[in-house]
């Protein structure tokens, strides 16, 4: 797998004294209990990996997991995980000038609650606004469960990412965002070929069946035929609702139970590269690159 970062970077930045700030009380506590310093502060189970800090070794080999593996594999301490994610799209969100107050929409959002997290804590302004476009009725009631509580003023579209333009106006928003979602979508598109009801019940449940029915499009030719118009509709009806100069940014990672469950390794490897070629062969929006971001993970898409 292509690793999803420089590992010896973010192994210096989660060092750094103010690392935890971007977690919320709960997260802050368990990175707190990881770093198993002792009331003078000195780690008893720790050893000094970078001039800035002390950085427990659990960190460390969490870290390499997430950044190197399918994340999962061998995951024992998610709130690495959460850390190095939130980082990221802060990251992201620098790169693109995204500046408050910022009216962003996330597609497919499933039950994640990173994005709104990252802008509550540093994008928060009376007028900043986020919106989850989300069509899975469980998923759906799981991510208002938790983001009920931050201080951000966050609404849900139960629709289809496909149809974004028709729930905006246009020039109207600072950012559309997929974390994880090219992937999700692309397994709606193959189950209505095959007539699995994803709206409905619950993802979980079905998640077998997406995974065996995506695989058996993708071996039999007839995956990039069924979600091709799609996606393209959804990037360009994406950047008519974005202000001039705005972006749509896609990031994509393995989950290590995705892999247990059979998918093909290659799909979610490739989905990124597939939707960047099409996206060039019909001249949709200008892909910026930025240093730092991996191009097998990240797509940048700006509107001119």
């Amino acid at each position: 797998m292509i690793p999803l970062d420089n590992y010896e970077k973010f192994k210096a930045r989660a060092a750094e004294q103010n690392a935890a700030d971007i977690l919320n009380p709960f997260e802050k506590e368990q990175w707190d209990q990881l770093k198993g310093r002792n009331p003078k502060g000195v780690s008893v189970r720790c050893k000094k990996e970078t001039p800035k800090g002390f950085l427990c070794m659990e960190i460390l080999e969490n870290l390499r997991s997430v950044i190197e593996h399918p994340v999962g594999f061998n995951l024992k301490h998610w709130v690495v995980f959460n850390w190095y994610l939130k980082t990221k799209w802060l990251d992201a969100f620098r790169a693109v000038n995204l500046k408050a107050p910022a009216a962003v929409a996330e597609c497919a959002t499933g039950s994640g609650d990173k994005i709104p997290q990252v802008l509550a804590k540093y994008f928060c302004h009376a007028q900043s606004k986020y919106v989850s476009v989300n069509l899975n009725k469980q998923l759906t009631a799981d991510f208002k469960r938790a983001t009920h509580m931050l201080p951000l003023d966050i609404s849900v579209a139960e629709d289809a990412a496909q149809n974004i333009g028709g729930l905006f106006a246009k020039d109207s928003l600072d950012a559309v965002v997929f974390e994880h979602a090219f992937n999700d979508i692309a397994e709606d598109l193959v189950a209505k070929r095959y007539g699995i009801d994803t709206v409905n019940l619950s993802w979980w449940d079905i998640m077998q069946k997406l995974i065996d029915s995506t695989n058996d499009a993708y071996r039999s030719g007839a995956y990039e035929p069924i979600i091709k118009e799609d996606f393209l509709r959804i990037i360009k009806s994406s950047l008519s609702v974005l202000k001039p100069g705005a972006f749509v940014i896609s990031y994509q990672f393995h989950y290590q139970a995705d892999i247990d469950m059979g998918i093909d390794p290659n799909i979610w490897s490739d989905i990124t590269k597939t939707v960047r070629r099409w996206l060039a062969e019909e001249k949709i929006g200008r892909e910026i690159f930025f240093d730092g971001f991996e191009p097998n993970w990240w797509l940048f898409i700006q509107k001119a």
